[in-house]
């Protein structure tokens, strides 16, 4: 197994100001708790190490599947509407920062607490052609 790096960056108004004190966990795609974080006054979380497979593996034309683990965060702060990140992609010796932008609570009343964001497959791995 590899290891990858990871740092959440909670913001609102579009990324402008930055969320002190948002809960953010993460969880792999089984979905275990790998970690629980508060962000910073700065809006970011402390650098995690995550699992992922081994770069140097994927590389082999034989083998079949993506070079990268994937997971799950989840945000939340009282003042927000709680966001759930789906398909976080960790790639072996690649440190990764992923925004997260927070909507404010009661700004769009009768809509959902929560936001789903799922992100896509990767297209290409890395080290293949």
């Amino acid at each position: 197994m590899g290891i990858g790096t990871l740092r959440v960056r909670v913001t609102t108004n579009s990324g402008i100001a930055p969320v002190p004190n948002a809960s953010v966990v993460i969880d792999d795609i089984l979905g275990y708790l790998a970690h629980s974080l508060t962000t910073n006054q700065d809006g970011m979380t402390s650098t995690v190490e995550l699992f992922a497979p081994v770069k140097n593996f994927y590389t082999d034309v034989l083998v079949s599947g993506p070079a990268y683990s994937l997971y799950q965060i989840t945000v939340s702060h009282p003042e927000y509407k709680t966001q759930i990140v789906r398909g976080v992609q960790v790639f072996d010796g690649v440190e990764s920062i992923l925004p997260v932008d927070l909507m404010q609570l009661g700004l769009n009343v009768g809509l959902t607490q929560l936001d789903i964001v799922d992100i896509p497959p990767t297209a290409v791995s890395p080290g293949r052609t």
